[in-house]
């Protein structure tokens, strides 16, 4: 239930938005957003995974949550370095 209250909220906003910047055009452009089935199924499969999620890493022993984080933590730090090899190496993008 929450992540159909989530999508009609998101969808009301995407509605109030799009008519105050594009006028009546943004009715159905706010609809499309907002009513979107990517954003209640998105909510309800993460609202359903998660408790799982939860359960897993209570129960991981101690030096592997702690290798995991340390994994999450390096892939952190190279995602938010990617920008800088970009220009580095001077790849296009489009």
């Amino acid at each position: 239930m929450a992540s159909i209250a989530r999508g009609i909220a998101i969808g009301i906003a995407a509605v109030v938005a799009g008519v105050l910047t594009l006028g009546i055009q943004g009715i159905l452009r706010g609809l499309a957003i907002g009513v979107a089935v990517t954003v209640t199924v998105a909510g309800a499969v993460l609202s359903t995974i998660s408790p799982f999620i939860e359960w897993w890493a209570d129960h991981l022993p101690p030096r592997r949550l702690g290798a995991f984080g340390a994994i999450l933590l390096l892939i952190g730090l190279g995602l938010s370095s990617l920008q800088y090899w970009v220009t580095i190496f001077d790849i296009p993008v489009r």
